[in-house]
């Protein structure tokens, strides 16, 4: 059905184009089969992944598009590899894990900043298979998309930066002065 497709053990490269407006991660998107698309109702942005686009970069793209300062994100789909982490608060490092194989995105969700000129992305992610028991959640640092993703922003008025809280060891909200 893919022509082109390898499958999820090979013919990936990293990256996206943004020049084209498409990922790298496939040899369907190098045809130019696969381009995320977009639509803007209002405040609210319906974004639509084909197979082996990458998650936060997309989100990210539309974001520097639609200058997207700050907002709210939540989405659901399919991933055929997914990067998660957790943040150890004593040692203040983040641990990463990455999963391949046929997962359900059961939950995307979290937030739009800025961080100087660029967006800021905190999202975290559940993926499952239910058919071998599996379900893995945690800060989402990559996720590939295996069929469609389906991810809606909801843009707020205003902007709210970050700043690194040396004490905590993470980048915090940090709201405008008044």
């Amino acid at each position: 059905q893919w022509e082109g497709w390898t499958g999820y053990d090979s013919g990936y490269v990293t990256g996206y184009d943004f020049w084209r407006g498409r990922c790298m991660y496939c040899k369907l998107c190098l045809k130019g089969v696969n381009t995320m698309e977009y639509k803007r109702f209002g405040q609210k942005i319906l974004l639509r992944l084909n197979p082996g686009e990458e998650v936060a970069e997309c989100i990210r793209e539309v974001c520097r598009t639609e200058k997207v300062a700050l907002g709210e994100v939540s989405g659901l789909g399919a991933a055929s590899e997914a990067e998660l982490g957790v943040f150890d608060t004593t040692e203040k490092k983040y641990y990463g894990k990455s999963f391949k194989g046929i997962y359900e995105i059961a939950s995307l969700t979290g937030s739009i900043t800025q961080q100087g000129e660029n967006p800021y992305l905190h999202l975290h992610m559940v993926i499952g298979n239910p058919l071998v028991g599996e379900c893995h959640g945690g800060h989402l640092n990559r996720a590939v998309i295996s069929a469609t993703a389906e991810i809606f922003i909801t843009v707020i008025d205003g902007t709210a930066g970050r700043r690194m809280n040396e004490s905590i060891g993470l980048n915090l909200i940090e709201f405008p002065q008044a």
